[in-house]
Protein backbone atom coordinates (compact mmCIF):
# COMPACT_ATOMS: atom_id res chain seq x y z
CA UNK A 1 0.00 0.00 0.00
CA UNK A 2 0.99 3.72 -0.80
CA UNK A 3 2.15 5.68 1.63
CA UNK A 4 0.79 9.41 1.22
CA UNK A 5 3.15 11.66 2.99
CA UNK A 6 4.99 14.74 1.32
CA UNK A 7 8.47 13.74 2.81
CA UNK A 8 8.04 10.05 1.66
CA UNK A 9 9.35 9.28 -2.19
CA UNK A 10 6.44 7.66 -4.16
CA UNK A 11 7.05 3.70 -5.06
CA UNK A 12 5.66 3.09 -8.90
CA UNK A 13 6.36 -0.50 -8.76
CA UNK A 14 7.93 -3.41 -6.86
CA UNK A 15 9.26 -7.08 -8.64
CA UNK A 16 11.88 -8.90 -9.82
CA UNK A 17 13.81 -9.74 -12.69
CA UNK A 18 15.58 -13.21 -13.15
CA UNK A 19 15.83 -13.23 -9.73
CA UNK A 20 16.94 -9.32 -8.98
CA UNK A 21 14.27 -7.75 -6.90
CA UNK A 22 13.97 -4.02 -8.10
CA UNK A 23 11.47 -0.92 -6.53
CA UNK A 24 10.85 1.28 -9.44
CA UNK A 25 10.51 5.34 -7.26
CA UNK A 26 9.32 8.88 -8.28
CA UNK A 27 12.59 10.49 -9.29
CA UNK A 28 13.60 13.29 -6.78
CA UNK A 29 16.63 15.58 -7.88
CA UNK A 30 19.20 17.13 -5.33
CA UNK A 31 22.04 16.71 -3.25
CA UNK A 32 23.06 13.87 -0.85
CA UNK A 33 22.04 15.09 2.25
CA UNK A 34 25.84 13.25 3.06
CA UNK A 35 27.90 14.88 0.57
CA UNK A 36 26.34 18.32 1.70
CA UNK A 37 27.16 17.57 5.38
CA UNK A 38 30.42 16.71 4.64
CA UNK A 39 31.24 19.83 2.51
CA UNK A 40 30.01 21.78 5.04
CA UNK A 41 27.94 24.06 2.87
CA UNK A 42 24.76 23.51 5.15
CA UNK A 43 24.80 25.46 8.56
CA UNK A 44 23.46 23.30 11.78
CA UNK A 45 19.97 24.81 11.97
CA UNK A 46 19.30 23.40 8.15
CA UNK A 47 20.56 20.06 9.36
CA UNK A 48 18.50 19.40 12.04
CA UNK A 49 15.64 20.94 10.40
CA UNK A 50 16.20 18.33 7.21
CA UNK A 51 16.86 15.55 9.82
CA UNK A 52 13.90 15.89 11.54
CA UNK A 53 11.71 16.12 8.06
CA UNK A 54 12.99 12.45 7.63
CA UNK A 55 12.44 11.04 11.06
CA UNK A 56 8.88 12.70 10.63
CA UNK A 57 8.91 10.41 7.26
CA UNK A 58 9.96 7.12 8.72
CA UNK A 59 7.73 7.59 11.41
CA UNK A 60 5.17 7.67 9.21
CA UNK A 61 5.98 4.87 7.42
CA UNK A 62 6.78 3.03 10.63
CA UNK A 63 3.03 3.77 11.91
CA UNK A 64 2.22 2.16 9.20
CA UNK A 65 4.13 -0.58 9.81
CA UNK A 66 6.43 -0.62 7.29
CA UNK A 67 10.31 -1.05 8.00
CA UNK A 68 12.95 1.01 5.81
CA UNK A 69 16.10 -1.21 6.19
CA UNK A 70 18.74 1.30 4.05
CA UNK A 71 17.73 5.08 4.99
CA UNK A 72 19.76 7.12 2.76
Amino acid sequence: SQVDSESVVPIFEVGDVQGEPFIVMKYIEGENLEEVFRQGTMDTVTLLKQLITICRAVSVVHDRGIIHRDIK
